[in-house]
């Protein structure tokens, strides 16, 4: 039987742990609204994927966020508190959208519009270079949120939009230290930094076959405008210039069908945790896949052509029996985006 001091004592330490509580995250005095914009996205007793699944929403749902947490938003799920990741989740009137709605953004390469704000979802425009669009907010990939001038409202790259400056055709001679690097490219041959976008240029440079070069622009002829090393800004062709992705693909994927020994579906997931493998190998992000090893064997090398990489079956997972695979991935985030696919991998020779 709990007495009338330790009665006390329990209801004051029972606020006094609410009050810690508060301390933790972001409480909304009044709940918001948020929808969610992943196709499936997991709902989770805490705030980190680590935590156990306890139900599911789906595209469009709404939710009431009741507070925030490292990235991640507390709800009410079916009369309980659950956790979903805020980079699937839209909220009405969001503070970070009301500053830029009505921008004015310039393509400064064609870029695709998408349904939400990654390369995972839906193409269902394109913004050419050099035209105009609307700003109408920022997702929290960093995408921004726009309207193209026949309505329809999406989501594009930030590395191509940049804001429509009055004063930007006065720049013609480059204030080099104020220019914006958009990506970083490597050289695949020794090749000559020149004035213009032509062989009849003059040369005011060169880079060497493995240098990294970054790349200022995109230009509409098939060459590159570059900021080199000692900060001159120049002009590349194009076709001596590829991403780390491109270069890794070329080498990773099979040479014919020939190669392939068969096809098989597998349900496909992702995981970022672990420094040793199953077979003594450290994962890495590209290569290593988990797998059942009394379907597909360790040591055999599976083409995915999500990623067009080739991975070898290194690891193992107590979840992963029959036709699933899990692929490492570095980071939750990407982990998070990936999800769970049904897709078709290639068993090679």
């Amino acid at each position: 039987m709990i007495n009338k001091k330790n009665k006390y004592a329990i209801a004051a330490l029972s606020a006094t742990s609410a009050i810690c509580a508060l301390g933790t995250s972001n409480i909304y005095a009044d709940s918001k609204t948020g929808e969610v914009t992943a196709h499936s996205l997991n709902v989770r007793s805490g705030p980190s994927t680590s935590y156990n699944a306890i139900g599911g929403l789906s595209k469009g749902d709404k939710v009431d966020i009741l507070s925030s947490k490292d990235g991640w938003y507390q709800i009410k799920y079916k009369s309980k508190d659950g956790w979903v990741s805020g980079d699937y989740i839209t909220t009405k009137g969001s503070s970070n959208n009301s500053s830029t709605t009505g921008k004015k953004l310039v393509a400064t390469w064609g870029v695709n519009v998408r349904t939400g704000g990654s390369t995972k979802y839906k193409i269902i425009g394109y913004i050419k270079k050099n035209s105009t669009v609307e700003m109408l907010g920022v997702a929290s990939t960093g995408w921004y949120k726009v309207k193209l001038s026949d309505g329809t409202i999406g989501y594009s790259s930030n590395k191509y939009l940049k804001e429509n400056n009055s004063n930007s055709g006065n720049n013609s001679n480059d204030s080099n230290n104020n220019v914006t690097v958009i990506d970083s490219l490597i050289a695949t041959a020794n090749l000559n930094v020149r004035s213009g976008t032509s062989t009849s240029n003059s040369i005011i440079g060169i880079v060497y076959k493995g240098d990294k070069v970054s790349i200022v622009e995109r230009t509409n002829n098939n060459w590159y405008k570059v900021k080199l090393s000692n900060g001159k800004i120049g002009y590349c062709s194009s076709a001596y210039l590829k991403s780390q992705d491109e270069l890794d693909s070329a080498t990773n994927k099979p040479g014919s069908s020939n190669d392939i020994s068969y096809s098989m579906q597998v349900k496909a997931y992702a995981y970022c945790t672990g420094t040793i493998t199953a077979t003594g190998t450290k994962p890495i992000f590209g290569k290593t896949i988990a797998v059942d090893p009394t379907i597909i064997p360790y040591g055999t090398r599976v083409y995915i052509p999500e990623f067009d990489k080739t991975f070898i079956a290194e690891d193992c997972g107590g979840g992963i029996k029959g036709n699933k695979i899990d692929i490492y991935m570095n980071t939750e985030k990407e982990c998070l985006n990936w999800g769970v696919q049904n897709i078709t991998i290639y068993i090679l020779k």
